[in-house]
């Protein structure tokens, strides 16, 4: 081999082993977030294509990617924490509130809509630009369901009859 060819094929073991280290390090880095360790060079991460940002919770995905079910009490533990937040920063948007406790919008659906149900919370304006407030005085008690009206029987031949005997 003359030289020029020695110097390409050291260059390409380099790049090869560099290539190796980068791709060691991303592995134990995606193992650690798994886990719940932040690594170093997740803290200095930008914003993905995904649009996720750093510093906030990723929802929790369960089979087939989608969201993992939570239970009552974990839903009743998120109410808990956003009315607090809803207390402290009155008229905010969901995104708002979202960014302010560090989670997902989309988790945070499902204990507004309840809180909104239990009479704790009201809004002002519509979709995107809903902004949430504490309901004030006492939370009202969750609405009971309503009854139906119940009908009338259709009359019969018979209960005519009925009717045409008694009126005379």
């Amino acid at each position: 081999m003359n030289s020029l060819e020695k110097q390409i094929q050291e260059r390409i073991e380099s790049f090869v082993q560099e290539l190796t280290a980068l791709v060691r390090k991303a592995a134990v880095d995606s193992v650690r977030e798994a886990f719940g360790e932040v690594s170093t060079s997740a803290k200095r991460a930008k914003p993905s294509a995904t649009g996720a940002k750093p510093g906030r919770k990723k929802a929790s995905r369960g089979k087939g990617g989608r969201r993992a079910r939570r239970t009552t009490e974990e839903i009743e533990a998120m109410e808990a924490l956003v009315s607090e937040y809803i207390r402290t920063h009155a008229g905010e948007r969901l995104e708002e509130i979202s960014v302010g406790l560090g989670i997902e919008s989309a988790e945070l659906k499902r204990p507004i809509a309840n809180l909104m149900g239990e009479g704790k919370l009201k809004t002002t304006g519509q979709r995107r630009g809903t902004k949430y407030s504490p309901a004030r005085g006492r939370a009202k008690a969750p609405a009971k369901a309503k009854k139906k009206p119940t009908r009338r029987k259709k009359a019969t031949r018979k209960t005519k009859a009925k009717r045409k005997t008694k009126a005379k």
